[in-house]
């Protein structure tokens, strides 16, 4: 998983830039979920306020993190280092590897975990 086609570097300013100093606890909404895969213990990472709560070292991450996380897709970007709150490194990439559609893990999410009975779900992504 080196060599990737393009260099991490602007990627990772950019992410830190403009998400970096935020937090899952400091949302202004209801829920966030960003989708990420932990390569060396072949483990997802669903970074979400819903999470943090549950497991605060392996989810207390800066937004920036865990976007930079979800965006290391393989062969285009190399992994995503980030240290934990329990002192590991860990080499994130693209949560795609095991969640092709993570909308419908936000939904499983709002319906299962918080009951609810409407919701509004705005995805993004690269759409490919």
């Amino acid at each position: 998983m080196t060599n990737a086609k393009y260099s991490r570097k602007s990627l990772d300013i950019v992410m830190h830039k403009e998400l970096g100093a935020y937090g899952f606890g400091s949302l202004l909404v209801q829920e966030l979920l960003v989708v990420a895969y932990e390569y060396n213990s072949m483990e997802p990472r669903f970074y979400s306020r819903y999470f943090l709560n549950q497991d605060p070292g392996i989810y207390d991450v800066p937004i920036g993190n865990a976007t930079g996380s979800s965006s290391a897709a393989p062969t285009f970007f190399d992994p995503h280092k980030v240290n934990n709150g329990y002192g590991f490194t860990e080499l994130q990439v693209d949560g795609g590897v095991i969640c092709n559609n993570p909308a419908l893990y936000a939904y499983e999410m709002a319906r299962d975990l918080y009951g609810y009975k409407k919701i509004r779900l705005l995805s993004l992504g690269t759409g490919g």
